[in-house]
């Protein structure tokens, strides 16, 4: 199975080689949004960064659910590593919802306003980094980022946080944001009238 890595730093390129079996090509970002990932023929597309690049991974990871790719993100937030979500097309929630439930529940209205600043300027310039890579942090992402590559349904939408100052990890999944057209919907009736007052409601 092939797995491209889309990375700007050292951290990304730390962790192909310890995804022994699989075969990874690596890539930037600007190789990423420059590619035409519809004759691809990819498996799974990991963005790997040190740091979070919000505006660019929405943009990307929004192009390769089109392509019918799947997509997973390892990233490091302050002492925070956060492997996926893993994004299955039409079948998983897609980035922009696990960003906006994120945000949703960041904590009160001061927090959030912090948090849409930092994402700013983390938007702005690629070249801003986040603190907390260890020695070991490649070896952590690598092996969770495995068992993402498996595909496995169980796993559509999943999120694994690991604390990088205490033994402490959480995993979860995300739900789609209301009015989010990542999902299709199903039925009629009853159904329809549900989609139509959450499109109202977002």
């Amino acid at each position: 199975m092939l797995i491209t890595i889309i990375t700007e730093d050292e951290f990304g390129r730390s962790i192909p080689p310890l995804l022994g079996g699989l075969e990874t090509e690596v890539l930037t970002l600007q190789q990423g949004r420059e590619r035409d990932w519809k004759h691809s023929g990819r498996q799974l597309v990991a963005f790997c960064a040190d740091r979070p690049y919000h505006a660019i991974f929405e943009e990307l990871s929004g192009r390769l659910v089109k392509a019918e790719l799947s997509v997973t993100f390892v990233c490091i937030a302050e002492s925070i590593l956060t492997v996926g979500p893993l994004i299955f097309p039409g079948k998983s929630p897609c980035y922009a919802c696990y960003r906006r439930r994120l945000l949703s529940h960041t904590g009160p209205p001061w927090s959030i306003a912090h948090e849409q600043v930092v994402q700013s300027a983390f938007d702005r310039d690629w070249n801003l980094k986040s603190p907390g890579l260890l020695p070991t942090t490649p070896i952590l992402a690598a092996a969770r980022l495995k068992r993402h590559a498996r595909l496995a349904e169980s796993d559509y939408g999943l999120v694994t946080q690991v604390s990088l100052t205490e033994p402490r990890w959480v995993d979860f999944k995300i739900r789609r944001v209301h009015g989010c057209g990542c999902l299709p919907s199903h039925g009629s009736g009853r159904a329809d009238m549900v989609s139509i007052v959450e499109k109202i409601l977002a």
